[in-house]
């Protein structure tokens, strides 16, 4: 099957895999879109794990047929459960990083943006760091 583009439609093929054929029990939301970037990087860790699955594929492929369907069924439910797990765990970590993000955010404002010039030094003395008014002032001043 192809689109317009040439491309195949395939479920295997696609970014979600075979996994799009199954309920996805945790809904995103609007916010939870991923910029396009992180959506690239993502489709690439996909294609580099559908890779990998390929390379192993071939000998799953004959202890795959002689197993029986209740094995089957445990797999897929233990499968299906490891991809829940993993959904919540991914859900997880995008809560931190926007947290971490307002924190940044936050300390950006208080440092940076503070009407008092503030450096962070060093155990021997040395600016590590200044905020936008300190290099304002050491600009005027002429030590920039």
């Amino acid at each position: 099957i192809s689109n317009h583009e040439g491309q195949n439609d395939h479920p295997r093929d696609s970014p979600l895999g075979y996994w799009k054929f199954f309920p996805t029990p945790i809904a995103m939301s609007s916010k939870d879109k991923q910029p396009p970037e992180e959506a690239d990087h993502l489709l690439s860790l996909r294609q580099k794990a559908e890779a990998l699955f390929r390379e192993t594929l071939d000998s799953s492929l004959e202890q795959l047929d002689s197993l029986s369907p209740e094995t089957l069924r445990t797999a897929l439910h233990e499968l299906r459960v490891h991809q829940i797990e993993l959904e919540m765990q991914n859900e997880e970590l995008r809560r931190a990083q926007s947290d971490l993000h307002a924190a940044h955010d936050k300390y950006f404002d208080l440092y940076d943006l503070a009407p008092a010039g503030y450096c962070t030094l060093s155990e021997q003395g040395l600016i590590l760091e200044a905020n936008f008014t300190a290099a304002r002032l050491w600009d005027a001043l002429g030590a920039g």
